[in-house]
């Protein structure tokens, strides 16, 4: 059965249905924080924070500028540097693709060739084993159900004599 909620039953108990939202009575205001919170005291934290902001910002473009102007000047000397050593680098581009890339790339394009062969045949194996495994269980529980171990026999050693 569905139950049907009225509007006044959500009202809060005791209140009165006629009563408006503007009419409800709220929490009182705090006073103490309101009073410790004057312009004198305010106006003076302000202008701290601000100079505090200032001084952080003007640091930290200080200090962009000089990274920016260490590295120009480092560029002055990279240039030069980059075409002399331009056939080092290429050199070793070339014996990086042919002793590494390329037969990396040999070897991942014939695993993935072979990669449905070989899901095949570890899927036949761990199939094997198990079955394997329950008919080495079977057979010797019907072994023993049918010849059961004899008890071992104490062994006496003969004195010579």
């Amino acid at each position: 059965m569905i139950e049907i909620i009225s509007p006044l039953s959500l009202l809060p108990f005791g209140c009165d249905p006629s009563t408006t939202m503007g009419s409800v009575t709220t929490a009182p205001a705090n006073d103490s924080l309101i009073a410790s919170l004057d312009l004198d005291t305010l106006i003076p934290l302000a202008g701290r924070a601000i100079n505090i902001t200032s001084a952080i910002l003007s640091l930290s473009w200080s200090t962009t500028k000089w990274s920016v102007s260490q590295i120009q000047l480092f560029g002055i000397f990279l240039a030069p540097l980059a075409y002399i050593s331009a056939p080092m680098f290429i050199l070793l581009h070339i014996l990086f693709d042919f002793f590494v890339y390329t037969p990396y790339r040999t070897v991942i394009g014939i695993l993935e060739a072979l990669y449905p062969l070989y899901v095949v045949v570890a899927t036949g194996c761990l199939v094997g084993a198990f079955v394997g495994g329950c008919a080495h269980l079977v057979s010797r529980r019907i072994v023993h159900a049918i010849n059961p171990p004899r008890p071992k026999q104490k062994r006496v050693k003969l004195k010579e004599g």
